[in-house]
């Protein structure tokens, strides 16, 4: 046998190229359960319906409590997302110092889930940005890599004011 096959037998036991090496069967039987599993298609919910925009909403530390909370309290009933209707409403903010922009607060009973910021240009384009604006939608939250994304679905005709 070659000397480097030798060293590597000698300090890793059971020289293998099978995926799982000298491992329990077990260990095997799971993986193939979890590739198994079902996955639902996330296109199913986040098809947008006749009218509907989709706008994505990442990001904003300040939301990741209640956004989490709301998944959570989705996938302890079985869910494998949140969603649920919604509400935009237009608020002039200001931030880092005297800079102001208007925006759409998402609330889901009355709860701050996220914001849209005039300076979203695919929102700028559907939405009035007018301070007495308020349209109502549905969202969609996902876990994502990056935290918990928001997906919101707003038909512009649905505007309440």
């Amino acid at each position: 046998m070659d000397e480097s096959f030798q060293f590597m037998k000698a300090n890793l036991g059971v020289f293998s190229v099978n995926l799982f090496g000298n491992q329990p069967r077990m260990d095997q039987d799971s993986v193939d359960r979890y590739l198994a599993q079902g996955i639902d298609d996330p296109r199913a919910v986040l098809r947008t319906q006749s009218g509907e925009f989709h706008l994505r909403v990442h990001g904003q530390t300040k939301y990741a409590v209640i956004r989490e909370n709301l998944f959570n309290t989705a996938q302890r009933s079985g869910a494998k997302f949140w969603q649920g209707k919604v509400f935009l409403e237009t608020r002039l903010v200001t931030e880092w110092g005297n800079t102001t922009k208007t925006i759409f607060v998402i609330l889901f009973n009355d709860v701050p889930i996220g914001e849209i910021s005039e300076f979203d240009l695919k929102a700028k384009d559907l939405l009035e940005f007018k301070l007495d604006a308020r349209y109502y939608g549905r969202a969609v939250i996902q876990d994502d890599l990056i935290g918990n994304i928001v997906h919101i679905f707003v038909d512009p005709v649905n505007r309440l004011s």
